[in-house]
């Protein structure tokens, strides 16, 4: 049926449901028929529909969700959905360090001047921290001795500038995590630093990360999924 009259939505709801709705689709969908439920979004508006239900997640979109991010092999996703998802997990941790620090300090945190130039920074590249190929005798094969689960998984999976990227190749996690911070004054993304401060990486370790990445990738859209179910009233 046609939009209620006054039920039009704001920008903010309309952009934030939108936001989750593109998500899902690209993390779940096969680019044709992500376009498909847009063309389907955009007759809804044309029509004078609500965009708001149509975008609305359920349930079982939820779990379609968690299933995608749950694959073992993300990693090797086509580019777009790969670096949409490290993005955004990477804008999460952000956003959760400082949910937390904001707490501690009564409210009266603002993000620091790195934060800042993490947040600016566009030239990340997808790095695997456990190597994809592990060279022969190395200490990678003591850590982790069967990496086939978990080596493409989102858990292994973080952001760094090309020459880090480069620079840290297919070295020990020791040799890594230094490659990672000889940053020569550039940013870290929040993600990375995460992996600098764990003393091991090991399978315990990334499934950890794994299943803590998915529940902050997906805690602000379900937020958002709440409070657009009771604007719709359902």
């Amino acid at each position: 049926g046609r939009a209620r009259p006054g039920a039009v939505p704001d920008k903010d709801a309309f952009l934030a449901a939108l936001d989750q709705y593109v998500f899902f689709l690209l993390v779940t969908r096969t680019k044709a028929a992500a376009w498909e439920h847009l063309h389907r979004l955009v007759k809804v508006i044309h029509r004078g529909g609500d965009p708001l239900r149509a975008m609305r997640l359920g349930a079982a979109e939820w779990r379609a969700l968690r299933a995608a991010l749950s694959e073992e092999g993300l990693g090797a996703k086509r580019n777009g959905v790969l670096a949409t998802v490290l993005r955004r997990a990477k804008a999460a941790v952000r956003a959760s360090a400082d949910r937390r620090a904001s707490a501690a300090t009564g409210g009266g945190w603002s993000p620091s001047g790195g934060t800042a130039a993490d947040a600016a920074h566009r030239g990340w590249t997808v790095e695997h921290v456990l190597p994809l190929k592990v060279p022969d005798g190395s200490a990678w094969v003591r850590h982790v001795p069967e990496p086939g689960p978990v080596r493409q998984c989102l858990g292994n999976l973080t952001l760094l500038d090309a020459v880090t990227n480069s620079r840290a190749s297919n070295r020990s996690f020791a040799d890594k995590k230094r490659a990672y911070q000889d940053k020569e004054g550039a940013a870290m993304a929040a993600l990375t630093a995460k992996v600098v401060a764990a003393d091991v990486w090991n399978g315990k370790v990334i499934t950890r990360r794994w299943d803590r990445l998915i529940d902050l990738l997906l805690e602000p859209y379900q937020a958002t999924s709440k409070s657009l179910a009771g604007w719709l009233g359902v």
